[in-house]
């Protein structure tokens, strides 16, 4: 009988083990898109604000200043895999339920977590645009189009993410349950001894 607990939980810790590997999987293929996704995000989220602003870009550009922000988007293009590793590739970001941290609705959730990191990644381009008066307390957003949502390819890498990280809840919780199946049944043997 004891054998056949045993196979339970050495199936269940390969269940953690693949779990384990496929969420790390998940999440570098994630951060490995993330690089790039926020390369173009910085330049292309620029060239839409300058060219809605137009007479602000026109401004710039009479005074040579528009190739500042160009260098300036550049500059936070360059900064992009220094973003990424500071704000997303966190393990509060992708491991904070393994610590606890649950939102008001019970459980830690991913995708919240990264569109939150994401969101903070992109708004550096924040400071670039009030410096060259894209932004100001007059304008307000004025011409700033909304944060874009992840691409389908990078959100599927947290899909694959969450579903492992399930699995791996699953079969974490079920070996306590045969410990304790183990330990009523040998307190059953030896009282039937």
């Amino acid at each position: 009988m004891n054998t056949e607990y045993d196979q339970k939980i050495s199936e269940l810790k390969k269940v953690i083990d693949e779990s384990n590997r496929i969420m790390e999987e998940s999440k570098q293929e994630f951060l490995n898109k993330s690089v790039p996704f926020l390369k173009d995000f910085f330049m292309s989220f620029a060239e839409k604000v300058a060219k809605a602003d137009y007479e602000n870009t026109n401004s710039l550009g009479d005074t040579n200043r528009l190739d500042d922000f160009k260098n300036q988007i550049r500059d936070l293009q360059s900064e992009s895999e220094n973003m990424i590793d500071k704000l997303v590739d966190t393990e509060s970001v992708w491991y904070g339920w393994r610590k606890g941290n649950h939102h008001e609705n019970g459980y830690h959730d991913l995708g919240s977590e990264i569109e939150l990191a994401m969101a903070k990644a992109m708004w550096r381009i924040e400071v670039v645009l009030k410096r060259f008066n894209y932004m100001s307390p007059q304008k307000g957003m004025g011409s700033i189009p909304s944060l874009p949502s992840i691409p389908p390819e990078m959100d599927q890498s947290l899909k694959r993410f969450d579903e492992a990280k399930t699995d791996l809840q699953r079969a974490a919780e079920e070996i306590p349950r045969i410990q304790i199946e183990i330990q009523k049944k040998k307190a059953s043997d030896l009282w039937d001894q």
